[in-house]
């Protein structure tokens, strides 16, 4: 049995326009590509639902 990971991927402004366009994008790439082995945290200051930020992000 592994350990259990301590690590994740945080984003500071993740609503924000940069994060939309490229960081994203990539992020998507490598989850596809099966290269993306650690959570993802985003965190802004805008108030989204969950789906809101989904549809974003897509």
């Amino acid at each position: 049995m592994s350990p259990p990971r301590s690590d994740a991927l945080v984003f500071f402004g993740a609503s924000g326009d940069l994060v939309y366009k490229k960081i994203f994008p990539a992020l998507h790439a490598m989850a596809r590509r099966g290269r993306l082995d650690v959570p993802v945290i985003g965190v802004a200051r805008s108030e989204w639902t969950l789906e809101q930020f989904r549809a974003r992000a897509r």
